[in-house]
Order: structure tokens, then C-alpha cells, then sequence
């Protein structure tokens, strides 16, 4: 090494190296840098009378944290936000954008392919195929979702509608493959809910397999079945229980008195089940004071991000397809259709949509996730956007975007922090004229020039060394 100039060498000057023909070798040293700006090294190489050198100029910076804050909302009108910019900040770091959409839901397409294309062998899996098909045939429509060729969704449902018997075993229960003997309380309840469902919707569903499942779930309710058989947890008996109680009332044959004696026990069902228990009181005679107080409860669990909001049960549970992604979509559903939704569905929508993009659902993850979107459709979305949008930030327009039916995604802008003042509220306009729901989000992203405080917000991690 020759000389430097603005970095400090640590070690050595000087490094002999040996060579074999064709070889070649790293020779490293080792620096320090006390300020910013340019670091120029001088290199001199030499071999018997051979020599030749080398000047390397590289920029030093010091690395700067990021900070970034940001807000998700939707309106039907216009909207107003503002802005502040801090003041100590590194000026060339950082940007403000901003991004609108005319809806949610165009990633709806991942899970109904996921379930429409799923190489189907069990009876739940087959089940959550065509429950989007049951559920929203004008949603398929809408996004003009494809199918297998030559065949249409009412094939479909019709195929796997005929053969639903032949998983119902002689106690009424369903099994989840054709040759096995042993039936499922939670499948049978799912299975029940689907019918039911496609009874709804104009499919023809033989009274028969309904009667003798419903009187399978209220033998369930009175312990008639061999639970020593079952592979069930606590949770998972208390999951099944709630689930039969919905189905019930769904079937109109409600059974208020085991709602009350399995309420007075919901600590111990998972969250997700409680939907069920929700439902089961909202459809059956049970008590308001009951229902409102789990919708209570379900709000108490929320978590809430700035662009997002989700649910999630504490721990896993076994042999009744538990995640948090359909806890979270089975609590929105539930909300929506008892019309106690929050003012965050939309935080929820979106979390789900992300969710889903980019991982494996099961069947289970798919169908919920439909099955919520759908009815987030049909309540938030279902008026055909047609809008003009024109933002202005600080006063200047930056952004200007027709919105017109569903093909359009999303349109953004980023402004730099640097062409923004410092340290002053700054007034965030977005005019909407027209149909529709619009969408915006907001983010900040900016380098603080002091030290930033560690804070807690949900995550610690610990480091340590032993020898």
C-alpha cells in the first residue's frame, strides 16, 4: 500500500504474497473511516524488476437509520390529511407517496384459482372447491375468473354435490374419505354448512343427508359420541361444539340452552370458533346481551397496524384447521353479517389480501378468505367505480387519475422530502368526483439526524455469547 487519504489503515503497510503460475490471490487490508466524504487509496505492486500501481477513490457514508409512518383509509368522498415533516433530518433522504385504487379485491383471484385448480382428494378439500361457487357466482363474474375447460361452475358444484353421500357413514357423521370408517364432528359440520349453503343458492340437496347429519350433531351436543376414539383437544371439542350450535340454527334447530352453557365457557373456545357461537345466538332465539358481548370481546383482540388490522388465536390447534389468516377472515365474515362491522374492515381486507399473496393457504385459508372478500365485496364494493381523483400536496397537484370500472390497479406518486418545508403541517387534498370506493394509502420514509430511542413495539430480540 502507498498512501491514503481520508481513511485511516489499521495494520499493516505491507503484504508479501507468493504466486504459482496462473494463480491468483486476494490481498486484504483493513481500514477505518473517521468522517465522510472520499476515501482514496494508492496501490504499488512489485515483482523482481516488475512493478505497477493502482489509485481507488470510494465514497464514505455514514450509514442513516429510516424511520417511515403511514395510513391506510377509504372514503366515498373527498378526503383531507396532513402532513408533518420533521425538522432534523438529513435532507437527501426520504419521500412522501402516495397511492389510490378503486378497490381491494383484485388479488381475489389468487385463492379461487387456488381452489378451482387444487389436485382434490378429501371431502373438505372438495367442499372448499366449490364453496366460492355457491357463495358468488356474481363475483366470479365480475372478475371473470376461467375454469376447466368445458365445464361451467354449476357443473362443477353439481359433480361434487352427487357424491357427497358417499362420505356420510350410517351414524349420520361424514368421513373424509369414502372407505374410512371413522367420522369427523368438525367435517361433518363443514359439510352440513356447504349444503346448506348450496340449498341456498338452488342446488338440489337430498333432505335425507341433511337429517341424518343434523341428528348426528345433536347426539354430538348430548355426548353420545365415543370421544375416546377422536384424536381431539379440549379446543378442538370446544371448536366442533360451537360449530354444530351454528349449523343448527342454520338448519332452524337451534338449541339455546347448550349456546348458554357453552358461552358461559368461552375463554375456552378459540377465537375463531366464537364466530360460530355468534352466529349460532344471532340466528336462534339466544340472548342479545350475548352476542353483543362476544362482538366486544372480538374487538378487545384486534391488532392494529397503520395500513392494517388482523386477529390471531394464541396457539396452534390440532385437527380443525387453525390459522390465524382464517380467524382473521372468519371474524370479519362474521361481523359483516351480523352488520356489526368495524370501521377497520377495510384494514382487515387489505391484511388478508396481503396475507395470501406470495404463500401456500390450505383449502380451509382459501375458502374463509373467499368467503370474507366476497361479503367485504358485497357490502364496500359492489357499486361499480367510476371516479376522477386529483391530489394535492402542500397546495401542488401531483396527482391526477380516472378511475373507471374494475380493471385499474393502483396510481402512485413519490415526492421527495427534499422539496418539502420542514417542520410545518402540510394540507394533503384528494378530490373524488364520481362513483365508488376509493382507497388511498400514505407513507413517509425520512433519516432522523439524531439518535434514535429503541422502542417496544411487539418485538425484543435477545443476543447472547457463552463459551
Amino acid at each position: 500500500l502507498g498512501e491514503t487519504e481520508g481513511i485511516t489503515l489499521k495494520g499493516e503497510k505491507v503484504k508479501k504474497v507468493f504466486l504459482r503460475p496462473g494463480e491468483n490471490r486476494e490481498v486484504r487490508f483493513s481500514f477505518e473511516a473517521h468522517k465522510m466524504g472520499e476515501a482514496k487509496f494508492f496501490f504499488k505492486a512489485i515483482m523482481g524488476d516488475y512493478s505497477d500501481g493502482l489509485a481507488v477513490t470510494v465514497p464514505v457514508n455514514l450509514p442513516r437509520q429510516t424511520e417511515s409512518l403511514a395510513l391506510f383509509e377509504s372514503s366515498l368522498e373527498d378526503a383531507y390529511q396532513e402532513i408533518l415533516i420533521p425538522e432534523d433530518i438529513y435532507p437527501d433522504v426520504g419521500e412522501v407517496k402516495v397511492a389510490i385504487s378503486s378497490g381491494l379485491l383484485f388479488s381475489l383471484k389468487h385463492p379461487f384459482v387456488s381452489l378451482i385448480n387444487y389436485p382434490y382428494l378429501c371431502l373438505e378439500q372438495r367442499l372448499s372447491r366449490i364453496f366460492p361457487l355457491i357463495l358468488s357466482q356474481d363475483i366470479v363474474e365480475s372478475f371473470d375468473f376461467s375454469f376447466p375447460e368445458g365445464k361451467s361452475s354449476e357443473e362443477i358444484v353439481k359433480e361434487t354435490l352427487k357424491e357427497v353421500s358417499l362420505y356420510q357413514r350410517p351414524n349420520g357423521g361424514f368421513s373424509y374419505w369414502e372407505d374410512s370408517s371413522y367420522d369427523s364432528p368438525y367435517l361433518t359440520c363443514y359439510t352440513l354448512f356447504i349444503l346448506k349453503k348450496a340449498e341456498e343458492a338452488g342446488y338440489e340437496v337430498p333432505s335425507s343427508i341433511m337429517d341424518k347429519g343434523a341428528k348426528y350433531l345433536k347426539e354430538f351436543l348430548r355426548g353420545k359420541l365415543e370421544k375416546q376414539k377422536y384424536p381431539y383437544d379440549s379446543r378442538s371439542w370446544k371448536s366442533s361444539e360451537a360449530f354444530s350450535l351454528y349449523v343448527l340454527s342454520l338448519l332452524g334447530k337451534p338449541e339455546p340452552a347448550y349456546m348458554e352453557r357453552l358461552y358461559r365457557k368461552r375463554d375456552e373456545i378459540p377465537l375463531f370458533a366464537r364466530t360460530f357461537l355468534v352466529k349460532a345466538i344471532h340466528l336462534g332465539p339466544g340472548d342479545r346481551e350475548m352476542e353483543e358481548e362476544l362482538v366486544r370481546n372480538f374487538m378487545n383482540k384486534i391488532k392494529i397496524s397503520p395500513t392494517s388490522a388482523y386477529f390471531e388465536d394464541e396457539e396452534k390447534i390440532p385437527w380443525v384447521f387453525h390459522s390465524s389468516l382464517r380467524t382473521t377472515a372468519m371474524i370479519l365474515q362474521t361481523l359483516i353479517e351480523i352488520e356489526k362491522e368495524p370501521v377497520f374492515s377495510p384494514q382487515i381486507a387489505r391484511y388478508l389480501l396481503r396475507e395470501q399473496q406470495g404463500r401456500w393457504l390450505s383449502t380451509q385459508d382459501n375458502a374463509y378468505l373467499f368467503y370474507a372478500l366476497a361479503d367485504y365485496f358485497h357490502r364496500y364494493e359492489e357499486e361499480e367505480p367510476e371516479f376522477q381523483v386529483k391530489v394535492r400536496l402542500a397546495g401542488k397537484t401531483i396527482l391526477e387519475h380516472f378511475f373507471r370500472r374494475r380493471i385499474d390497479r393502483v396510481s402512485e406518486k413519490t415526492v421527495d422530502i427534499a422539496s418539502l418545508e420542514k417542520g410545518e403541517k402540510l394540507p394533503l387534498e384528494i378530490d373524488k368526483d364520481g362513483e365508488g370506493r376509493m382507497y388511498y394509502e400514505v407513507r413517509m420514509r425520512y433519516a432522523p439526524t439524531g439518535r434514535i430511542e429503541a422502542r417496544d413495539e411487539g418485538i425484543a430480540v435477545f443476543k447472547s455469547f457463552e463459551t
